[in-house]
């Protein structure tokens, strides 16, 4: 799971709401299914330029809201907007009911 992100203004309402989105994402969705391997990237920071660009990331779309790239054997979901962390939730959920119905 990749979350990216771009800084705001320092102390403004875009950092405050990223910060939500990943302690939300932390509580509900990683700290249930601890498998998921995770890394959040500042798509600002020049490092990952070259990710940023071939995810096909728009950064001017992550001053509303993160995005989430979801990979599950080589096939990938975005998720981005208002309902992200629901969307990831939900996501994750199905998948596990699907992993133990395998088993």
């Amino acid at each position: 799971m990749l979350f990216f992100y771009v800084s705001g203004q320092k102390g403004g309402a875009h950092n405050v709401r990223t910060a939500e989105d990943e302690r939300e994402l932390v509580a509900r969705v990683l700290n249930k299914h601890p498998s998921f391997k995770y890394a959040k990237i500042n798509a600002d920071d020049q490092l990952y330029a070259d990710l940023v660009e071939a995810c096909g990331i728009n950064t001017a779309e992550l001053h509303e809201s993160p995005s989430v790239l979801i990979i599950k054997g080589g096939v990938g979901v975005w998720v981005h907007g208002p309902q992200t962390i629901n969307k990831i939730e939900e996501f994750s959920n199905d998948n596990e009911q699907k992993a133990s119905r395998a088993h």
